[in-house]
């Protein structure tokens, strides 16, 4: 339980993190273009990350 708890607050401090650099220091469209073409590579590793942080527990 304290797992999952330290999961979801891990993820909400990194999505409030990220939209807080945004909104400070927007991307340039190009930036955010090849930003948004390697994302689903991104999120693959979080995710198998996150998978082996919650095996470990």
């Amino acid at each position: 339980m304290k797992v999952r708890k330290f999961t979801t607050g891990l993820l909400t401090g990194a999505v409030i993190g990220i939209a807080a650099g945004a909104i400070i220091d927007p991307v340039p469209a190009r930036q955010r273009r090849m930003i948004q073409r390697k994302s689903s590579h991104l999120f693959k590793l979080m995710g198998s990350a996150l998978d082996g942080i919650t095996d470990l527990f």
